[in-house]
């Protein structure tokens, strides 16, 4: 079974130090893949996400990644020992969301079936 796209994956990545510009450059890869917004604590860098992809919202709070319903998939590239709790909310906040399944978005937009069929 395939399934068909209609748009890119819209992707959140949380994190914008280090390896934060790489991934945001790379997901931000129309027609595979946008991203539609970009977390870290540091509103220093968020000026720099702004000055480089000026269409890609920011927050300081991964809660408004979470909350954005058009967001399929979640990239976390912060510190190693946040990994685990913002992937808990990241999938806490997709089975409070109806209708949103983040762990078949990559498969998605490849066009295989979520179950890999």
């Amino acid at each position: 079974m395939s399934v068909s796209r209609t748009g890119p994956v819209r992707t959140a990545v949380l994190g914008a130090g280090h390896g934060g510009p790489n991934l945001i450059r790379n997901f931000h890869s129309p027609p595979a893949s946008v991203v539609g917004i970009v977390v870290d604590r540091d509103g220093k860098r968020l000026e720099q996400v702004r000055g480089r992809f000026p269409g890609v919202a920011v927050s300081q709070d991964p809660a408004a990644a979470f909350a954005d319903a058009s967001v399929e998939a979640v990239v976390i590239a912060t510190p190693t020992s946040t990994h685990f709790a913002l992937a808990k909310a990241a999938l806490g906040a997709n089975s409070a969301s109806a209708g949103r399944d983040w762990s078949s978005a990559g498969s998605r937009a490849r066009g295989e079936a979520a179950d890999g069929d």
